[in-house]
């Protein structure tokens, strides 16, 4: 197994080349920079790699990620002591030193010592998970890295640390299968064989006309902080498995919300999320004060039929500084929830082209 921390020297890196030629600013300037760019295991551009800065005193102050061409540049206010720059779940160690120039560096992990870990997802029904999160997890419980499966089902991972435990669609079904390899390997999960209290949610998105809604993405969430997400496939069907009840059904496309559909799910069912009935609306409206004046800015969130904010959707509107708004509410949502610091709450129900008001007590 390898250590928990990869430092490498010069050579183990393969390449720490400077970019431009400049004087190694001092320890203490209040002004260093780091800028250069991450190569891949491929030699290519690493998109999105980590790099973290530390202080002289080994301090994180603070985090970034690589641009679409493996770029970074960042001007600290006070000293740097080293990088640590990440692609998937290996690490080198950048040391801040006079044989290094810490204003354009170009940081390689084509010969970073790594090993691989790959395998396939099937999900309680035998079919390939596409789109899901394997978490894989160290010693001590830490994130080691976070793949996705393709297609297939399958995962591809590079970590530099042996790994103790996966977990299988992290925010959702939150499997986790112990398996400690300090090496390169495979490990295949099937969920029909790890005897799981699983239910399926299957059905169609449709738009506003009844057409299959293509590229779509499904969000089913609750309130107990269960989170869902799967793509549609091109049929607009898609089909999602749960362990806890789900309350609502999210459509988006492009990242705008579609069509919500409101209710609890704890069981097998099949269903549709039909913009023509899960839809959204415009709904206008006011927040008072007990006088009847307008609250500036006030927060508007969907609520359930207790009145209670169903926080795990997103804000609908904020109050313009008269106390009016207009939100894009869901159809299948009861009520309207307000609240502002410290003029306190308010709880309407609402309905289709009618303007509403809500008085906050």
């Amino acid at each position: 197994m390898l250590g928990s921390r990869l430092t490498t020297t010069l050579a183990a890196i393969a390449l720490l080349t400077p970019l431009a030629t400049s004087q190694l600013p001092a320890k203490n300037d209040p002004t260093t920079r780091a800028a250069g760019q991450v190569l891949s295991f491929d030699g290519r551009p690493a998109d999105f790699a980590t790099v973290t800065v530390f202080d002289t005193e080994g301090r994180r102050t603070t985090e970034f990620v690589t641009t679409e061409l493996g770029r970074f540049d960042y001007r600290s206010k006070g000293a740097i002591g080293h990088l640590q720059v990440q692609d998937e779940g290996v690490r080198v160690k950048v040391e801040f030193t006079g044989s290094t120039d810490p204003e354009r560096l170009r940081v390689s992990f084509e010969d970073v010592p790594h090993f691989t870990m790959r395998g396939r997802i099937l999900d309680p029904g035998g079919l390939p998970m596409h789109a899901t999160d394997v978490l894989l997890r160290g010693e001590f419980d830490e994130t080691l890295v976070n793949v996705t499966t393709d297609a297939n089902g399958r995962y591809v991972a590079r970590i530099d640390r042996g790994i103790w435990s996966l977990v299988v669609d992290p925010m959702g079904l939150a499997w986790a299968e112990p398996r400690e390899v300090g090496g390169s390997g495979t490990i295949d999960i099937d969920l029909r064989n790890v005897g799981g209290d699983f239910f399926s949610i299957a059905g169609r998105a449709l738009d506003k006309n009844g057409s299959p809604i293509t590229n779509a993405w499904i969000h089913a969430a609750s309130q107990q902080h269960v989170r869902l997400e799967r793509p549609a496939r091109k049929d607009g069907s898609f089909l999602l498995w749960s362990r806890r009840p789900i309350d609502y059904l999210l459509v988006l496309r492009d990242g705008d919300p579609i069509a919500l559909r409101y209710g609890r799910i704890d069981h097998d069912t099949s269903l549709e999320v039909d913009a023509r009935r899960h839809g959204f609306v415009t709904v206008t409206g006011r927040v008072l004060d007990g006088q009847g004046q307008g609250v500036p800015y006030a927060n508007l969130l969907p609520a359930d039929e207790g009145g209670r904010p169903l926080t795990r959707l997103r804000m609908l509107a904020r109050c313009d500084p008269d106390g009016n708004f207009r939100a894009r509410v869901p159809r299948t949502i009861p009520n309207l929830y307000a609240w502002v610091q410290p003029e306190g709450t308010a709880v309407a129900a609402w309905r289709i082209d009618e303007s509403v008001e809500l008085v906050l007590r």
